[in-house]
Parts: structure tokens; sequence; C-alpha cells
């Protein structure tokens, strides 16, 4: 368990919380993780990588135009052979919450794994004995995912960040990410199979906005060092694809990252402002993940559901609503909401088409609320709108007749 952050800490955590708010409005990737180059004629590596901040790709609309995409053009450029990179994470990861990302979605068909986290964990002061020890558990999980042999690349922590948002902390962050590439160093050399890669340069990019000539400089010397540890081989085994498993869920995730849910926004913006919260969010919830399809703030595509009050409110078919997360022992340890600097969080559930319950529409804040603020009724009122736009979206996007919602009278 990580230890109680010091004041200095919670300063940081705060002006790192305000900073990644503001960065609701960014473009950011939305499309599928999975990136192929080349031609796999002749076979296919596969890379596995797990990455926060930069690696994320804030300002680029497509994971192609990300350091998923440019590592994998990079690679298949260097062998002749086709080249598929599937990234797993967010700009919300940490080393602590790393882990739940990767259930799922790590198996024996990756050839190799580069992880490249850090900076949000420098910038929140992390101290260095939760770092090693969080860091240590997730170079453990990718190393049993991964098959034998498979070696992992350990990404430093660029400075770039430090210096483009939070001026003031600018000395101290750097000098908290050496501290913490120090640790990453020693672990590196006490894994087996595991290679540390200096962070590369990037004083020259400062100020300016995030897009792929940023992130073509941050992968730079990834391609070689994969190719190398890779060697001559290519994995034959493909990954399975993306399942779920309820068919009004896939059509609302496949709405979401086609940019075709306009009605959905429109009705967490007048829920956000009756309620005066941060932020609002329909999420579906499937196989183990939380889809944020609609929100008003920073929310990952997806994040695993533990991460989450949403699944508890599938799991209920109820409303939920936390006062203060930092006080309820199923959410004060989360790192998710931590990140996110949430303090209160209220959801309701929202329906398929055939009344299954599969996502909710919540509320997050970043100051504790009492229960009493918020009118459950007015909630569950914005929840049965969001259920006609999804049975909308369905009947559109698969041409079939979908059942009247409870209380409508059938034609």
């Amino acid at each position: 368990m990580s230890s109680a952050p010091g004041p200095l800490q919670r300063a940081a955590r705060l002006a790192y919380a305000l900073m990644h708010f503001r960065r609701g409005s960014m473009v950011r990737p939305t499309d599928h993780t999975v990136v192929r180059s080349g031609s796999p004629k002749n076979g296919a590596n596969r890379v596995l990588l797990v990455a926060n901040g930069l690696g994320h790709g804030w300002g680029v609309s497509s994971h192609r135009a990300a350091p998923t995409g440019l590592l994998a053009d990079g690679v298949a450029a260097r062998t002749g052979l086709g080249c598929e990179v599937e990234f797993v994470g967010d700009a919300a990861m940490t080393a602590q919450t790393a882990p739940l990302w990767l259930e799922g979605r790590i198996d024996r068909s990756f050839d190799c794994a580069v992880v490249a986290i850090g900076s949000n964990d420098a910038m929140r002061l992390t101290s260095v004995r939760d770092w090693e020890s969080e860091l240590r558990v997730l170079l453990t999980t990718v190393r049993q995912g991964l098959p034998v042999g498979a070696k992992i690349v350990l990404l430093g922590i660029p400075d770039v960040y430090a210096a483009q948002r939070v001026r003031r902390m600018s000395l101290l962050l750097r000098r908290q990410a050496r501290r913490l590439d120090a640790v990453a160093r020693a672990l590196a050399a006490g894994t087996p199979g595991a290679v540390f890669v200096e962070a590369p340069d990037l004083r020259s990019h400062v100020g300016s906005a995030p897009g792929t000539a940023l992130y073509a400089a941050f992968v730079d010397a990834l391609p070689e060092v994969v190719v190398n540890v890779i060697g001559a081989g290519a994995a034959e085994t493909l990954p399975e694809p993306e399942t779920f498993g309820h068919e009004a869920v896939r059509a609302v995730v496949e709405a979401r990252r086609e940019g075709s849910l306009r009605s959905l926004e429109d009705i967490l913006t007048r829920a956000r402002e009756r309620f005066g919260v941060m932020d609002s969010a329909v999420t579906m919830v499937d196989n183990g993940r939380v889809w944020h399809v609609a929100h008003g703030g920073t929310a990952p595509m997806s994040v695993p559901a533990p991460l989450t009050g949403c699944a508890v409110v599938v799991d209920s078919d109820a409303p939920l609503v936390v006062e203060n997360l930092e006080r309820d022992p199923r959410f004060a340890a989360n790192g998710f909401f931590d990140l996110e600097h949430a303090r209160f969080y209220a959801g309701t559930p929202v329906h398929a088409p055939d009344g299954m319950t599969v996502g909710t529409l919540c509320l997050l804040h970043a100051f504790p609320k009492r229960a009493s603020r918020i009118d459950l009724e007015e909630l569950k009122a914005f929840a049965l709108e969001v259920d006609e736009a999804i049975r909308e979206l369905v009947a559109t996007r698969t041409g079939a007749a979908v059942p009247a919602l409870e209380g409508e009278l059938a034609p």
C-alpha cells in the first residue's frame, strides 16, 4: 500500500490535478489501441506499449499519429516485417494502477514490451519508496505475462512535461524524475530480460503544442532498441479481436470512436450545470472494463472496472452516492480517483434497449458533497434520456426495431 502523502506531495497532486483537468478540451486518441504497420506477409512482430504521459498522445486524434503508431512504423521499417503495437494505458495511469490496466491485455503473443511510465509519478512527487514498490510489481506483472525469454524495455522519464505547464515547480519535478529514474535503472538491472533506456532529450520541444513532431522525438531511439531485443523472430500468434458481452455496448463504443455521440454530450452538459459538478460521464461497463463514451473532463476512453464506482452501480442496478471518496473504504486507496482528484461520486444505471443494465450516468466533483445535494429522481430522469439516446443509436446502427422503453406505449 502506498504511504500517506505529506503536505508537499498533496500540493503537487493538487497542481497536477488542476493541470490535468485543464486538458479536458484537448484532442487525444480515442480509436482502437492496436496499430499495424508494414507487410505481415513474412511474419509480424508484436510489441506491447505500456505508457502514460507523452506515450498517451495528447494533441492527436489517432493512435497512428501517437507513439503507438510511430513505434510500429519504426520497427517495421527496420525489420522489413509487419509490426503490431498494442497500447495499454492512458494519461491517467500511474505505476500503482498499471497492473490493473494490464489485466486481460497481456499474453504470450507479444515479442517484447516497452514500459514508458513515470511522468505522472514524478509530477505528483510519488515517494521513491512507493515508486520502487509499485514499479517492481508492474515489471513482475509484465514479465509473467510475456512469453519466456521476451524482453522488457523500460524508458526513462523525459523532462519536457515539467517546464511546459508548471514552470515554478519545474526544477523540483526534474530532480524527482531523476530519482525515480535511478530506481528504475536499478530495478531493470535486477529484472531478468529487462533493459533500461535513458529518456530522450526533448528540451527543444518545451513550450510547443503536443503533436506528431514531439512524439517522433519521444520515440526516436525505441525502434532500434526494440529490434535489437526482439532479434530475428516474429510472432505467429495473433491476438483475439476486441470482444464485447453486449452488442449495445459495442455500438456505443464504436460511435464514440467515430465522434457521433453529440446527443449524450448535450445531456451531460445539462447534468453538470444542474448539479454543479466538475465532470459528468456516460459509461459502458463490459468485460471488466469501463468505457467513458461521453464525458466533460479528461476521463480515459477505458479504465479497469475496479478503478471506478460504475461497476458497483451496474452490479447492483441501483444508484450510488459517495459523499467523500477518501473516507469510503471501497475507494479510499483508488489510484484513478486520486489522480483525477475526484472526491465525490454519484451514479445511476443506464440500460440497453433490451432492458439490461450496461452502464451509468455518473457525476464527479473535486470536493466532497452531501448526498442530499443530489436529487436522485432528477439524476434518474437524465439517465432515462441517456437510455433513449442509446436506443436510437442502436436502432440507427443496426437497422433493427428495438423495444419501447418502460412506461412507453408500443406502436
